[in-house]
């Protein structure tokens, strides 16, 4: 290893530089599948559509059903991040619930 310099890994980066949000290649591209799995959360949190509406930033209803019939657009940034943050509280609470699952399991396992 003489003569050679050793390099960092990459570190991960956190969400879309923000020279890039504005990019609507980009937004659009995130948009469909974005939107697919809000709809998913929404739909097993049992949400009802004015909550949607407002997790989404307050659409016109008209908007929402468009969006829900499949046909949307590219989101603006705001849009993403409130999907992603919707996002990162369902795969929180699965963890958090699944955890608590395992060491009540684990606890009862004991007890025999």
């Amino acid at each position: 290893m003489t003569g050679q310099i050793a390099m960092a890994p990459p570190q991960p980066q956190e969400g879309i530089p923000f020279a890039q949000r504005p990019d609507p290649v980009l937004r659009e591209r995130l948009s469909g599948p974005g939107l697919r799995t809000f709809f998913n959360i929404a739909t097993e949190w049992g949400l009802s559509v004015e909550q949607q509406r407002r997790l989404l930033g307050g659409l016109a209803p008209s908007t929402y059903y468009k969006w829900k019939g499949g046909a949307g657009g590219t989101l603006s940034y705001d849009q993403l991040e409130r999907i992603s943050l919707a996002l990162g509280v369902y795969k929180a609470l699965k963890l958090l619930f699944a955890m608590r699952r395992h060491a009540r399991s684990g606890a009862l396992a004991q007890r025999r």
